[in-house]
This record gives C-alpha cells, structure tokens and sequence, in this order.
C-alpha cells in the first residue's frame, strides 16, 4: 500500500515530495508522476526554481526508457556537465545516462532518487539561478538486497529564451553499478 507523504520544511525553504512505500521506504514519486507534470507544466514564472528543479531532475533520472526528452528538454546544448571527475559536454553526460539505465535495467528491481536537500538561489532578474541537492540513491537488486548512496548536484540555471535550462551540471555519487 502506498500513501502520499509531503514532507514539508521550517518557512517553506525545503520541500520534497515523497512516497512511502509497504517496506517504509521513503521514495520520490516516480518518474511518469514527473512526466505527467513535464508533458503540462506549469509556466516558469508561476512555478519556483526549486519546484522545476525537483520535478526536471525527477524527470530525467534514468531509472525507465521515458528520460531521454526530459533530459533534452532540461538542459542547454552547450551545458558544462561532470559526474564525478569526468567532464562531459551535454551530449556526453547523455551517453553517460544511456549507460546508468542500462545498468540499472541489466542489475535491479527498483531504482529511485529521493532528495534529502534542496537549496535554490533564484537571480533577482531573471528565471535562472543556482541550486545545489542532496539526496540518496536507493536500489534493490534483481538477485535481492537492497542498497542505499549518497548522491549530489550543484546546477546553475539559466533564462534562455524564456525557458529555464540547466547550463552547468556538477553531479557526484559515490553508487557502484552492480550486474
């Protein structure tokens, strides 16, 4: 059985939307709940740079097949991105992804994101701005067991044309890959 928990934070600075699962396993709503939101959103003036951060990085978490256009809709064609040490162009940090889902497809039941922090920094300006998060990966192995690491981002937001894109992407995690 699952229920919606909306966990809330001290004077609205935090928010994280979760979904408690039978096993008490707290786990972000899943990617298609992100792509319901994606495929209607709400304008980038009426929606917070948290709320769109969370909700794109929910979107195109490659732990399913539907990340690809949600990845291509989040971020800038010439985005300055690095997964741990490796610097990768944006087309670069997507083969990267490619390679994350097929592992996680070829290893694992269940493979989630949950955020454990988020802090937005809106420009004064404009609809860009810069967030850094923190969070936990949480996987269950096809072959059973289950495991938990620790995952980060910092991103710098930027106003291109109306629309909020991600221009720099500094992610690391500490998740080995298991098949």
């Amino acid at each position: 059985m699952r229920c919606s928990l909306v966990l809330g934070s001290f004077l609205g600075l935090l928010a994280t939307t979760s979904v408690v699962d039978a096993q008490n396993l707290i786990r972000p709503h899943s990617v298609s709940d992100a792509a319901i939101l994606a495929r209607d959103p709400p304008t980038p003036a009426e929606t917070s740079l948290q709320q769109w951060f969370e909700t794109t990085v929910y979107s195109f978490f490659p732990n399913d097949t539907t990340w690809p256009p949600h990845f291509d809709a989040a971020f800038a064609r010439n985005a300055s991105c690095s997964f741990n040490q490796p610097h990768y162009s944006t087309a670069g940090l997507k083969a990267l992804y490619y390679e994350i889902q097929a592992a996680i497809a070829a290893g694992y039941n269940d493979f989630a994101l949950q955020f454990t922090s988020v802090t937005a920094v809106p420009n004064a300006d404009d609809l860009g701005g810069i967030v850094t998060a923190t969070g936990v990966d949480v996987a269950t192995f096809a072959l059973g067991g289950e495991s938990t690491a620790p995952d980060a981002v910092f991103a710098v937001v930027s106003e291109i044309d109306g629309m909020r894109l991600i221009t720099e992407w500094r992610e690391s995690s500490d998740f080995v890959f298991k098949s």
